[in-house]
């Protein structure tokens, strides 16, 4: 039976594993400068060569992608899934606005 969750977990993990992989991926081929586009969804159109800068080092954009990549994760265990990309929003919010219609259903 121990053997049995051994294999189970193993495969959890590893599809977490290609299920972040594909999400950072998709993240990382947004069209655009991902800085640009996050300044334009917070209201500031034509942002500034200096916004945009400070954005990409917040976003550590500057960084190798594992960086990137590994960073991202680190934040998303701890709750920190960035901002959306229409509303810039912070994710969290919009994930915990929608669990309530979400359990429902599932529970239906």
């Amino acid at each position: 039976m121990l053997h049995y969750l051994a294999q189970r977990l193993v495969g959890a993990l590893s599809v977490l594993f290609v299920v972040s992989v594909v999400s950072f991926g998709l993240y990382a081929l947004t069209p655009g400068d991902p800085a640009v586009v996050l300044l334009e969804a917070s209201g500031i159109h034509s942002p500034p060569r200096e916004a945009v800068e400070a954005k990409r080092a917040e976003l550590h954009l500057g960084d190798p992608l594992p960086v990137q990549y590994l960073s991202w994760v680190a934040g998303a265990l701890h709750g920190d899934f960035g901002r959306s990309f229409r509303s810039y929003t912070p994710v969290t919010d919009l994930y915990l606005s929608r669990i309530g219609a979400t359990a429902l259903l599932a529970a239906v």
